[in-house]
């Protein structure tokens, strides 16, 4: 029990990047480069159902972020980012390849599933920012033959949940989930 604001705040950001590049000189050359970045994770905040708490004279917070400032107002410019370049010369083949690939896989959840009492306002919040970028560029320069591939690929995933399943009382409620 408290005569304030309660805040009950899991807070997360992450950035990947992985960046290669490649070249490949010779009579026949053949380069790859491959960049591979990934976020992946699961971000919880909750309230057990055993659980009671009380703000006589200010609001209860239960929030859950990924990517967003603390205060939840806003996105941040964090993502999983790959970049692969890769160049091959050859007097009569030149070959290469580039491959990039990027993921962004965050689960937030807030769950109460107890009791919460406020004098001020409840506010069930959780918020998460997934983005993903690739770029591949893959140049072959040959006398005879010159074979450039590029493949990128940017997968953004995940799941976003507030939940109430408790008692909750307070002037008034926010449930969201972005």
């Amino acid at each position: 029990q408290a005569g304030g604001d309660i805040n009950l705040v899991t807070y997360s950001e992450a950035d990947a990047q992985a960046d290669t590049f490649g070249i490949a000189i010779g009579a026949g050359a053949l380069g790859v480069s491959d960049a591979k970045a990934s976020i992946s994770t699961n971000i919880n905040t909750s309230v057990g159902s055993a659980t009671h708490v009380t703000s006589t004279g200010g609001a209860i917070n239960v929030q859950a972020t990924h990517n967003y400032t603390a205060d939840g107002l806003s996105t941040q410019n964090k993502q999983a980012r790959a970049t692969a370049i890769s160049g091959s010369g050859g007097v009569l083949v030149g070959t290469s390849g580039a491959i990039a690939d990027a993921a962004s896989f965050v689960n937030v959840n807030t769950i109460v599933d107890g009791v919460l009492y406020a004098g001020g306002d409840v506010h069930i919040t959780a918020d998460v920012y997934n983005k993903s970028n690739a770029a591949a560029m893959g140049l072959g320069v040959g006398g005879l033959v010159g074979v450039g591939l590029s493949i990128s690929t940017a997968d953004t995933g995940g799941a976003v949940s507030a939940l109430s399943n408790g008692v909750v009382a307070g002037q008034s409620l926010t449930l969201r989930a972005r």
